[in-house]
Parts: C-alpha cells; structure tokens; sequence
C-alpha cells in the first residue's frame, strides 16, 4: 500500500488506466485497497493459499470465482436459501475498500470491480510477506 497520507494520495482515474493506460491493472486498484481490505482478505485465506495460487495463475484464478464473490459481496433481497436462490441482481460490498478513492477516479462499484480490489490486495498481502520475510532473514545474517 502506499505510504502517502489519504489526504495527500493522488487519486488516478478509470479514464487513466482504460483508455490512456498510463496505470498498470494493479496500481490502479490498489489505490482503493485499505489496511481494512488487507485484513479482510488474509482473514479469508492464508499468506501460503494465496502465493500458491499466484504460483499457478498470475490472475489468481486457481481460486474459484466463488470464493472471491463470498468474499466480496452480500446478495440483497435472495429469499430463503434453503428453498432455492432466487437473488434480484443487487448485491452491497461485503470488503471495506477506499470508497471515496475509487468514487474519485470515476470507478463504479461492481461485482467486477470488488473482485479486482481483493485479488489486488491478495497480491499486496504474498508481496509484504515476501518483502518482511526478505528483511527479517537479512536481520538473522547480520546477528550471525
């Protein structure tokens, strides 16, 4: 995640990554990505899960679509289950993410866009991992 204040954060916008693609796929979700969606995502599935995953799809799709819909939205007006789903579309997001962020880079808030943010921050989760286990192997060849 960035180190800029969320006052001071440059918000790029949709306009930027679709037509101009002056901003990779992940930057440009990544700026909506919280501490609070980080948790939220490595509550759901663990540092060797995900880089396992990576390992086998970059887009992370060795997970199943599923998982990433439970994980990011809450169907609305579905009626008993236990009868039979029958869902009117309408979902809310189920993640905390940078609402005000992604609402200022012109970002609708979609199925699509939900599941971007949190392979994005599954991403940013195996990368910190890697980064802080980098550093603290560094710390053990120095005490050595």
């Amino acid at each position: 995640m960035s180190t800029e204040t969320e006052a001071a954060k440059t918000i790029r916008t949709r306009n930027e990554y679709v037509r101009e693609k002056t901003i990779s796929h992940h930057d440009y979700y990544a700026q909506f990505v919280t501490e609070a969606t980080l948790r939220h995502v490595h509550n759901a599935f663990s540092v060797d899960t995900l880089r396992d995953a990576l390992a086998q799809d970059r887009h992370l799709n060795s997970i199943p679509i599923t998982r990433w819909d439970r994980l990011a939205i809450h169907e609305l007006d579905v009626d008993r289950p236990w009868i039979g789903l029958r869902s009117s579309g309408r979902f809310t997001a189920a993640i905390p993410f940078d609402r005000a962020a992604a609402a200022a880079a012109g970002e609708l808030v979609s199925r699509a866009t939900l599941i971007c943010i949190i392979k994005t921050a599954a991403r940013m989760l195996v990368e910190q991992h890697a980064h802080d286990h980098t550093e603290s192997m560094a710390l053990v060849g120095q005490e050595a």
